[in-house]
C-alpha cells in the first residue's frame, strides 16, 4: 500500500520545521548578542526563580557590607578621639604629679593651670567628635551637641554639661546589623568618659547655725565615675551666708577641680585629682579595648560576607550567563541549518518568485 502525503501536509510540516529552526536561530544569537542563556523568565523558569533567589541574598550582603565599612570608619574615628584623650589625660595626670610634691611655686602653679585649661578645652572639643555629621558621644541623639560649657559673669566656668543620651536611658545605644538577626554597638558612652562638672551659688539669711566652712565628699557616681561634692559655706558681714556647691563628676569635673586647686595653691586637692585622672585613664582604656574587639568582629564578618559573595555570584553565573564559545558554534550550525531548511522547503513546495512574475 503505498502512502501518499498530501501538500497541505508537507507544507504544515517543513513550516513547523522552518519554525523551529529559526526560534533556535533567534534564541542563539540573543545569548550570543547578551552573553546571557536566561534573560526572561520563559527561557528557565527554575533557574529564573534561583537567580531571583541568589539576588536577593547578593542584596542582602551588600547592606551588610556597607552597614560594617560604615562602623569600621566610625569606630576608626573612635580609637583616634579616645587616644587623643588618653594623651590629654596623661598630660594633666604629669602636670599633677608635679604640682603635688610641694616644692613648686605659684608662679610655676599658674602655669600648670593655664595649660591644664588648655588641656580641659582639647578635652571638650574630643567630646564633641562628629562622624558624617553626627555627634558620635551623644548615644542616639546623634543630632545633638555631645556637651555644653556655661561661664559665670567673672568668666568661670560654671557648668560642663552632658546633652545628649544618658548611658543608663533604654536609647541610648546605637547599633550596626552585620548579619541576619546580628547587630554590634558602634557608640561609646559619651557621660561616662568625660563626666560632667556643676556649680551653684546661693545666698541666705543667715542663721545662728551657720558657720564657714569647706566640706569635700568623694563617692561613685551611677556609670562608675568618681564623684566629687565640695560645698563651701562663707558667713558674710551683711548678715548672709553664701553657699558654693560643686559636683565634678568624671574627667570633665577632675580637669575644672585640678584647676581650681592649682589657681589656689591648694596642694591636697591637686593630690585629689590623680585619683579621678587615674580612673579615666582605666575608663578610656576598657573602652578602647571593648571596640577594638568589634572591630576584629568586624573584618571576621566582612571576610565571610566576602567569600559568601564571591560564592553566590559564581552560581548566579553558572545559572544566567552563557558559554559565549559553545553559543557561537551553535548559533554557526543553528544558522546553516536554518538555511538548509529554506532551501528544502523552497524546493519541496515548489516555491519561486518567478510564479508571481
Amino acid at each position: 500500500m503505498t502512502t501518499r502525503i498530501s501538500t497541505m501536509g508537507a507544507s504544515n510540516v517543513l513550516t513547523e520545521y522552518l519554525l523551529n529552526s529559526a526560534s533556535k536561530y533567534n534564541k542563539l544569537s540573543v545569548e550570543a548578542a547578551s552573553g546571557k542563556k536566561v534573560s526572561k523568565p520563559s527561557d528557565d523558569p527554575t533557574a529564573t526563580v534561583n537567580i531571583l533567589k541568589t539576588n536577593s541574598s547578593l542584596s542582602k550582603l551588600s547592606a551588610y557590607s556597607d552597614n560594617i565599612k560604615s562602623a569600621k570608619n566610625e569606630l576608626d574615628v573612635l580609637d583616634s578621639t579616645l587616644s587623643s584623650l588618653n594623651d590629654s589625660i596623661q598630660n594633666a595626670t604629669d602636670l599633677a604629679t608635679q604640682a603635688a610634691n610641694g616644692t613648686y611655686s605659684q608662679s610655676d602653679l599658674d602655669n600648670m593651670k593655664t595649660q591644664v585649661d588648655s588641656i580641659l578645652q582639647s578635652v571638650v572639643s574630643l567630646s564633641n567628635t562628629q562622624y558624617n555629621d553626627k555627634y558620635i558621644f551623644s548615644g542616639t541623639a546623634t543630632d545633638t551637641t555631645s556637651y555644653g560649657v556655661t561661664y559665670d559673669t567673672q568668666g568661670n566656668i560654671s557648668n560642663i554639661g552632658y546633652w545628649g543620651t544618658l548611658t543608663n536611658d533604654a536609647g541610648y545605644q546605637r547599633d550596626a546589623t552585620i548579619s541576619d538577626g546580628v547587630t554590634v554597638p558602634v557608640n561609646a558612652a559619651g557621660d561616662k568618659l568625660y563626666g560632667s562638672y556643676f556649680s551653684m551659688t546661693t545666698t541666705t539669711p543667715t542663721t545662728t547655725t551657720d558657720v564657714t566652712t569647706t566640706t569635700t565628699t568623694t563617692t561613685t557616681s551611677g556609670t562608675g565615675q568618681t564623684k566629687t561634692t565640695i560645698t563651701s559655706i562663707t558667713v558674710n558681714d551683711d548678715g548672709t551666708t553664701t553657699t558654693a556647691t560643686e559636683v565634678g563628676e568624671g574627667l570633665m569635673g577632675t580637669l575644672v577641680m585640678l584647676s581650681q586647686s592649682l589657681a589656689k595653691g591648694d596642694t591636697g586637692g591637686i593630690s585629689a585629682s590623680l585619683d579621678g585622672l587615674s580612673n579615666s585613664l582605666d575608663t578610656v582604656s576598657a573602652t578602647r579595648a571593648q571596640f577594638a574587639s568589634i572591630s576584629n568582629r568586624l573584618d571576621l564578618t566582612q571576610s565571610s560576607i566576602d567569600n559568601a559573595t564571591t560564592q553566590l555570584t559564581s552560581y548566579k553565573s553558572n545559572l544566567q550567563d552563557a558559554d559565549l564559545s559553545q553559543v557561537l558554534t551553535e548559533l554557526a550550525s543553528a544558522k546553516l541549518a536554518l538555511e538548509a531548511t529554506y532551501q528544502v522547503t523552497s524546493s519541496t513546495l515548489g516555491l519561486s518568485l518567478l510564479k508571481y512574475m
